[in-house]
């Protein structure tokens, strides 16, 4: 993209804005990378603090309610293994009396309604505590509203034998516990007001011979744990700075036990949909309502849960979710994101001016440099003009003296032809001399021998002499000329050599 750009800035932008371009892409580029970097940084780090802290705190709440439900299990064993239990069945079966005590039925129920009043005086969250036999009939009930505990006379006691809590803790083996969904309360099939949350721990009771014998049941006001956690839900919204932060019990059917918004809580009591999956995408309410524990961040929300399990062998449990606003968390980073936004506008109105003076400056110095340049340049292409025209010139004399040379040359050859010509001729002179010098002696021989004999012709022997001197004095000339002549043509020969 910067490749692009800096393509497109010479043409579209004067050297000075392409300065003032460059100045604002290093301005903003780093500052940038470092805020980005930043945000980056501090939202990993929020995200895991915010993690832990709301992993924490959902398994510190859930671990709250186990081991207040923990108690309960120990206690349901505990008064199963109580001798006025074992003394009621002996003494039912014995015509009323115990034989090996020899209390009667009413002195061990008697004992069991005390040790029950006694548990409920030191636990308060018990709603009710009970015996019933193997029928399903109601044997010893103790009764609370949380501050008055009373003992349920024999003509008010029940049948349960219907209901499922009896059916179901009935098969179970020894020692086991059956923990029921926590519900509403109900008295002859009405939901009590105000609403009474509770949930059932039971286990069977047998006797020295292994028989079934009823089971021992306690009502919990499970009130108890919620509001427990609704108030640790205010003191941290009181103390947490994560604003919109929401808890939330729910089954394990998604429908909500605590909400912020009671009308939303007990929906399956009253046939309303109100649960998980019309809050929140079906994706986050599987994931919560299939795993023990987990944490979710859907872009919009961050939550924690962690599920309570009273039963492990029953479908039953409870899960404690925490939620919070993704805006609450990362309020740090964006405001964050502010501060960078403004430090890039107040770096550009910091850099900006100064960098518009100093791009001011630095295009000037440019221009004197193109300049000199340009006159520099200006001048070398003049005198590279000058000296081809000198070259040009050198070319066209050494084009003329090639020419000459060619002329002289040729001249040279004309020359040294008659040269040739010329000693052929003396040398053709030379022997006719020769031979009229020899004519001459073989004359003056015959004249000397015929001057005895021929006096009368002297007068004409010396008009000859003076002939044949005329004619050395020609074979003279012609042999000067003849070696001038060869002097010539050796020079022309030199210089042609030369050349």
């Amino acid at each position: 993209m910067l490749k692009k750009l800096f393509k497109i800035l010479p043409s579209q932008f004067k050297l000075q804005d392409q300065f003032i371009i460059l100045l604002i892409f290093s301005t903003i580029i780093p500052v940038s990378i470092v805020g980005l970097y930043g945000i980056s940084s501090s939202s990993n780090t929020l995200s895991e603090v915010a993690k832990e802290k709301m992993e924490a705190e959902s398994t510190k709440e859930a671990n709250k309610i186990n081991v207040f439900l923990n108690g309960v299990s120990d206690d349901v064993l505990f008064l199963s293994k109580t001798p006025p239990i074992q003394g009621i069945i002996r003494a039912k079966e014995n015509n009323g009396t115990d034989g090996q005590t020899n209390l009667s039925y009413n002195a061990w129920v008697g004992q069991l309604q005390t040790l029950f009043t006694a548990m409920m005086e030191r636990k308060p969250h018990y709603m009710q505590l009970r015996y019933i036999d193997e029928k399903g009939k109601e044997i010893v009930r103790v009764d609370s509203d949380g501050g008055n505990i009373k003992i349920i006379s024999a003509a008010e006691l029940q049948n349960k034998g219907d209901r499922p809590y009896f059916l179901e803790t009935i098969k179970l083996t020894p020692g086991s516990i059956y923990v029921s969904p926590v519900d509403l309360k109900q008295e002859n099939g009405q939901i009590e007001t105000p609403f009474k949350p509770v949930i059932r721990y039971a286990t069977p009771i047998v006797d020295s011979n292994g028989q079934k014998r009823g089971i021992v049941i306690a009502n919990v006001f499970a009130k108890k744990f919620i509001d427990a956690f609704k108030e640790v839900n205010k003191e941290a919204e009181e103390e947490n700075a994560y604003e919109g932060k929401e808890k939330f019990i729910v089954n394990q059917n998604g429908y909500y036990i605590s909400h912020p918004l009671p009308e939303k809580e007990w929906g399956f009591e009253f046939q309303k949909e109100d649960k998980l999956d019309q809050d929140f995408p079906p994706e986050v309410t599987r994931e919560i309502l299939n795993k023990e524990k987990g944490f979710i961040d859907n872009g919009e929300y961050l939550f924690t849960f962690d599920r309570v399990d009273p039963s492990p062998n029953q479908p039953e449990f409870l899960v404690v979710l925490n939620k919070v606003p993704h805006k609450s968390v990362f309020a740090a980073v964006n405001s964050f994101k502010l501060v960078a936004f403004l430090i890039i506008i107040l770096s550009l109105a910091v850099v900006l001016p100064l960098g518009f003076i100093r791009a001011r400056q630095i295009v000037n110095l440019i221009k004197q440099l193109v300049n000199i340049i340009s006159a520099s340049i200006q001048q070398t292409f003049s005198g590279l003009d000058q000296q081809a025209r000198i070259a040009g010139q050198q070319a066209a004399s050494v084009h003329e003296t090639t020419t000459t040379m060619d002329e002289l040359e040729a001249s040279c050859r004309q020359s040294t032809q008659q040269a040739k010509a010329a000693t052929t001729a003396a040398q053709q002179a030379l022997t006719l001399a020769e031979g009229g010098s020899q004519a001459v002696k073989e004359t003056l021989e015959g004249m000397f021998i015929l001057e005895k004999k021929v006096s009368a012709i002297a007068a004409q022997i010396v008009h000859l002499s003076e002939q044949a001197n005329q004619i050395a004095s020609i074979s003279e000339i012609v042999s000067d000329l003849a070696n001038q002549t060869n002097m010539l043509a050796l020079n022309s020969s030199v210089e042609a050599v030369r050349a």
